[in-house]
């Protein structure tokens, strides 16, 4: 005799009920998500209309949904964007981008590009390639919804800069991290860690051609960034109103090392009216002769370099420890770069 023909009718019932239930719930959830899939082409295409009408193109080759049943993700092979950005033609291909949503965390989005990406800014042009880059964003849900959280990780990235009037230059970096939190409010914690990064400028300008490492830790004030229903922003726009309402970047323990050069630094910097940089940086250092005696400054070894670097520093003001190195403070004052006490030829310009 069967199993099914020993069980009691009461259980039989009952199993048979379970199983109607979930197929229910099931059909219900798929229901659910293609609604959300409608509604989300729906909006993106929308979206698409409304930028070109105001003259910047998006398209995808191919364009589909996946991820059911606890995601909803658009894959977007062939991402393309042409149009003007601040005056000038922009286009940028990118071989492929995927954006999921989370149904579990609402409002959690991630997104991973593939690629290359090729990117032309008037007569200048940027190829991207890695081996992964990903973002992921937490967004506010309500009729004003606005950023929290963004991350951006990147391996193996390299930018290639391509100019007519000059040769080619790669910049590479092994790894990036960027995250940035609580953007909806008052104070934002933001990290940034780079690891292995070769660059020509940075070679030519530190005399070094050793692999740079950065680890920076940092509270942003006033960032109030606009709802996302809001009528979009310039950077320009935002910048402006970051300043106006006293806006600053307070750097925490921040880290520095390319070779021989080695850098710690705390401080505060903002916008002054002019929209240049403004001011000051506590910072500890080795193995920045060469840099200092291209501004025309004393070594530090020299005994009076050290005496005058580490002058005019703010008493509540102190660098991370770095083992053998030398304090020194770094003063941005109306577009001028002071070392110390000591003038430098370096001048701020405005950033907008």
């Amino acid at each position: 005799m069967s199993n099914s023909q020993n069980m009691p009718p009461r259980r039989i019932a009952r199993g048979t009920q379970i199983v109607i239930g979930m197929g229910i719930a099931a059909a219900i959830w798929s229901g659910i998500w293609l609604g959300l899939q409608h509604w989300a082409n729906l909006r993106l295409d929308q979206w698409l209309a409304s930028e070109k009408a105001a003259g910047r193109e998006w398209s995808c080759q191919s364009r589909k949904w996946q991820g059911y049943p606890f995601h909803l993700r658009l894959d977007c092979e062939g991402a393309a964007f042409s149009g003007l950005v601040r005056g000038q033609s922009v286009k940028l291909h990118l071989n492929a981008l995927h954006i999921t949503a989370d149904a579990l965390l609402p409002g959690h989005f991630t997104t991973m590009a593939t690629a290359p990406m090729q990117i032309d800014i008037a007569s200048t042009g940027l190829k991207l390639n890695w081996n992964r880059l990903a973002t992921a964003v937490q967004i506010s849900l309500g009729p004003n919804p606005q950023l929290r959280t963004f991350e951006w990780q990147a391996d193996h990235l390299a930018i290639e800069a391509i100019n007519p009037a000059s040769t080619a230059a790669t910049t590479r970096v092994e790894a990036l991290d960027l995250a940035a939190h609580n953007l909806d409010r008052q104070q934002s914690p933001i990290e940034v860690t780079l690891k292995g990064v070769e660059s020509p400028a940075l070679n030519l300008w530190l005399k070094s051609g050793d692999a740079a490492n950065l680890t920076l830790h940092a509270t942003a004030s006033q960032l109030m960034l606009p709802a996302l229903t809001a009528q979009p922003q310039s950077l320009p726009q935002w910048l402006e109103g970051w300043r106006q309402r006293s806006g600053a970047l307070a750097l925490q323990e921040t880290r520095f090392d390319k070779g021989p050069v080695k850098i710690t630094a705390s401080g505060t910097l903002h916008l002054d009216a002019a929209h240049r940089l403004d001011g000051h940086l506590a910072t500890q250092s080795s193995g920045l002769d060469p840099l200092l005696a291209s501004l025309g400054l004393p070594k530090l070894n020299s005994g009076l370099g050290a005496l005058l670097a580490g002058l005019a520093a703010p008493a509540t003001t102190s660098a991370p420890t770095l083992e053998g190195g030398t304090p020194m403070n770094f003063d941005f004052t109306n577009g001028k770069l002071f070392v110390g006490p000591l003038p430098t030829p370096v001048r701020m310009l405005p950033l907008y």
